[in-house]
Order: structure tokens, then sequence, then C-alpha cells
């Protein structure tokens, strides 16, 4: 190192080196949706190459069937931990450029990607409940972080129950996207729909406890 630069320039130039790097990120690490309503799984990148990136969207199952379990927002590492070999594992979908391209499994879904990553799924299933992968590869820009994860569980849709069944602080906010200010996890509810009261006690119940 030249004697002109203290040891700490040298410690900071280090620690920039990573940011030339092309660094991919998600803006909500779990999110909910109600049975055959769309969501957007949101996924987003940074990189200085001019070079056209390939985005990729990558399922993969939970460990363990989540459809008839708690709703509670947090992830046991139970249903996340284990090999790929023990679950299913699939490409959803692609884009290069303007060009989307589906995977086999999913050509009669309505799937695509918009706003250059993101994740859209149109009336969700029941199975579509999993992590999703976002990986960006850049042919010039291989360092860095090229992947983020999303966790997506379906819920079903209970019409029937009114707002007043409901605990109070949760129901008035589901007249659009709820964000739950104990996590990181958003729930996207389109107007009059509700969601299942067993999921409203258990957050209720958690927040007592604080």
């Amino acid at each position: 190192i030249h004697e002109s630069h203290p040891a700490w320039f040298y410690c900071l130039w280090r620690l920039a080196v990573p940011c030339a790097g092309v660094h991919v990120f998600v803006r909500d690490e779990k999110r909910y949706a109600v049975l055959f309503q769309s969501v957007v799984l949101p996924c987003q990148y940074n990189s200085v190459s001019t070079q056209t990136a390939v985005v990729q969207w990558v399922y993969k199952s939970y460990c363990r069937d989540r459809s008839g379990g708690s709703y509670d927002t947090g992830m046991t590492a139970s249903y996340l931990d284990c090999s790929d070999n023990s679950r299913t594992v699939r490409t959803v979908a692609s884009i290069s450029g303007s060009s989307v391209t589906l995977s086999e499994y999913y050509k009669n879904r309505d799937i695509s990607i918009i706003n250059k990553a993101d994740l859209r799924i149109g009336e969700v299933q029941w199975g579509d409940s999993g992590v999703y992968i976002c990986k960006v590869v850049i042919s010039d820009d291989l360092e860095g972080q090229n992947e983020a994860s999303v966790e997506l569980l379906v819920l079903g849709k209970l019409s029937e129950l009114s707002a007043w069944e409901l605990s109070l602080p949760y129901a008035i906010h589901l007249f659009g996207c709820f964000r739950n200010s104990s996590s990181s996890a958003v729930i996207d509810v389109p107007p009059n729909t509700f969601l299942p009261l067993a999921w409203f006690k258990h957050r209720a119940r958690d927040q007592n406890q604080v």
C-alpha cells in the first residue's frame, strides 16, 4: 500500500469492492395471498453492468405441507431446511429483455414477470405455497449476491365472515395491502375479502402477550 494511503483507506476500499457486483433483494420476505386472487412477489436488483440481465424465478415447495396448518407469520426451520431432493423444485418463469418464458408446468397459468423482476401470479392455487427464489444472471457481472427468496402462503377465502367477527385492529385494514408491524410479512387482500378467523385470533393473542 502506498504510504500516502493509511490502513483505514485500504479497509474502506476492500469493503467497497463487493458493491460493484450484482445485488438482488426482495422487499418482503413473506407474503400471503387469498386463494384464486392474484399476488405479486417483488424482486429488485442493482448492477453497474449495461448488459441485459436474465431474471429467473424458481419455486421450491415447503418441506412439509403448510396449507392446513397454523397461519402464524413465523416460519420454522422445519418447513424450510431440507434438501432439494426431498421436495418439489421447478423453474416458474424467466425473462431476458422483454421476452418472458414460462416453464412447461406453468404454460396454462396467468403468470408473468413485471417491473423488470417482479413475479406476478394470477389466481393463486393451493399448490403455489412455498419458497420462490429470484435469481439474476448478468454475463459480465458474476460477483455479489445474485439471488434472494420470498415465501408465499396461500390462504383460504372465507367471505362469509363479517368484520365484526374479526379482531378489529386487523379487520379495519383489510381493504388493500395489510402490513404486519411485527414482521416483514405482507398480505395482499382484495376488497370485501376476509381471512380465516383463526389467523386473526392467533395474531391477537400474540399481541396481548407482548
